[in-house]
């Protein structure tokens, strides 16, 4: 295994564990700190995307020699932020706060490193 797979996979992971993070928060009643108008519904929908990330994620940690799953994770990666850019400044229903801009700027960081 190569020095630049095992950083992948280190930051991989710490990713994963943010993504569990967050869906935690979605599912306690916390998201009311990153969602403008919080509701339960909104909250279980929006850590639906990211389970589903995190499911990707997880194979992936398993079997990173797959480019097929590469090419799956990096797609849903740019959509999901994407989508999360445009519900921060477009639709504005997420918060401009610090947990989701942190989400963002991690995710395109892994992003970049492939």
């Amino acid at each position: 295994m190569t020095l630049l797979s095992r950083c992948c996979r280190a930051w991989m992971s710490f990713v994963l564990l943010q993504d569990i993070g967050f869906i935690w928060m979605c599912c306690n009643g916390r998201a009311r700190f990153l969602l403008k108008n919080y509701a339960p519904e909104v909250a279980r929908q929006h850590s639906l995307s990211v389970a589903l990330i995190g499911t990707v994620r997880l194979l992936l940690l398993e079997y990173f020699d797959s480019g097929l799953l590469h090419a799956c994770h990096l797609t849903l990666t740019v959509v999901y932020s994407l989508s999360m850019l445009g519900e921060m400044f477009y639709f504005e229903s997420l918060n401009s706060s610090v947990p989701n801009i942190a989400r963002i700027v991690v995710q395109g960081k892994y992003t970049s490193l492939l």
